[in-house]
């Protein structure tokens, strides 16, 4: 079984910044064909959020800043550093990481999950119901006004 959301009709695919930069690229080509205007607007967009990445990857963080903007350990990102594998230097005994250089660790085996919008209309309607346990209330047997008494 194939593991890319392509294969899949109607899956959402996650968005990247290269899938961001494609789409926007042929929106702009597409109403530059048809001769609306509206194309420099997407050029312009692009070309700001480009710098924007190249200016945030370009950014030096601290070891517990690059640790939780990773996912790795201190002590990983440290072996990483000796090892050359990302940017990173010392400055009076601290380690420093430029953020373009670190590895992004994945979900830990989680399911990454498409946004459905269902899901988070029903969640609302349990938050406003002041069901705060979800839908799962019933099927575990929990009973909020028995928690009050």
């Amino acid at each position: 079984m194939s593991n890319d959301p392509a294969a899949f009709p109607g899956a959402a695919m996650p968005m990247t910044r290269e899938r961001l930069v494609a789409s926007w690229t042929e929106k702009a080509a597409w109403l530059t064909r048809c001769g609306v205007p509206g194309a420099g607007i997407y050029r312009q967009c692009l070309a700001e959020i480009e710098q924007l990445w190249t200016d945030e990857d370009q950014r030096w963080l601290t070891a517990a800043a690059a640790a939780e903007a990773s996912g790795y350990t201190e002590d990983h990102l440290r072996r990483m550093a000796r090892d050359r594998s990302i940017v990173a230097e010392k400055r009076r005994g601290a380690w420093w990481y430029m953020a373009g250089s670190l590895p992004r660790k994945g979900s830990g085996g989680r399911k990454v999950v498409a946004f459905d919008p269902s899901v988070a209309a029903r969640r609302a309607l349990d938050r406003q119901s002041g069901d705060t346990m979800g839908d799962n209330t019933e099927k575990r047997g929990d009973n909020v006004d028995q928690e009050a008494a």
